[in-house]
Order: structure tokens, then sequence, then C-alpha cells
């Protein structure tokens, strides 16, 4: 396989970004609520390929249908950017 091939697989480069705003919006939920939060991470980690992904984390409530996760993350990484030309 030639290299970067993998960039012509359908949708494949979008899992790298909505991968990464799921695991954001599951360590925000998890971080910043209780044992209930907690409680819906670690069945999303138990559920393991029982389900569709999407399923999954709705399940661990964290919903990738709605553009409000994305645009979370994009704002993280925003201040991430900001925090490093800071620090340059």
């Amino acid at each position: 396989m030639l290299a970067g091939a993998h960039f012509y697989r359908g949708f494949y480069v979008y899992k790298y970004a909505t991968g990464m705003s799921a695991a954001i919006a599951l360590v925000d939920r998890v971080t910043s609520g209780g044992p209930a939060e907690l409680n819906d991470y670690l069945n999303f980690l138990k559920g393991g390929c029982s389900k569709d992904p999407l399923d999954l984390l709705r399940g661990a409530g964290v919903d990738m249908e709605k553009p409000d996760r994305v645009d979370s993350a994009l704002a993280q990484f925003g201040h991430m950017v900001e925090e490093l030309e800071t620090l340059i």
C-alpha cells in the first residue's frame, strides 16, 4: 500500500476528528460530573463492540450526532493553540 493511501478510503481521516471529539466529550463529562457520569463511562468501556459506537457513546451521555460535540473539541483545540503561542 502506498504511503498516504489510507487518505483515499471513505471518511477515514474524519474518524480521527470524530474520535478526538468523542474522547474530549467523555473526559469533560467524567471530570465535571460525579459517580453517575463515571458509571456511564465505565459501562461504555464494558460495552466493547456489543453495539454500534454511536449507541455506546449515547449511553455514556455523548451524542455525536449533535454539532456541539465537535464545536467543543474545536474550542478546546483553539485554547491549546493559544496556550502554545504564549509559551513560544
